[in-house]
């Protein structure tokens, strides 16, 4: 009984995963960027996408 419990924790454990999401934005409360990694049962990935800040631009 203990090995079939044991071994059903590790197996849940390794199949759980996390996921961390970051988001910036300028002065003006306005996105600017963002990036996303996770990591789960099969390896992690990561993913980032920025926008232009044009604010200021002729000042």
């Amino acid at each position: 009984m203990k090995i079939v419990l044991l071994t059903f924790i590790t197996l849940a454990g390794a199949l759980t995963g996390c996921a961390s999401t970051v988001k910036t934005f300028d002065s003006n409360g306005r996105p600017i960027g963002s990036c996303e990694s996770k990591l789960g049962f099969g390896g992690g990935t990561a993913s980032c996408t920025g926008y232009a800040n044009q604010e200021g631009k002729d000042k």
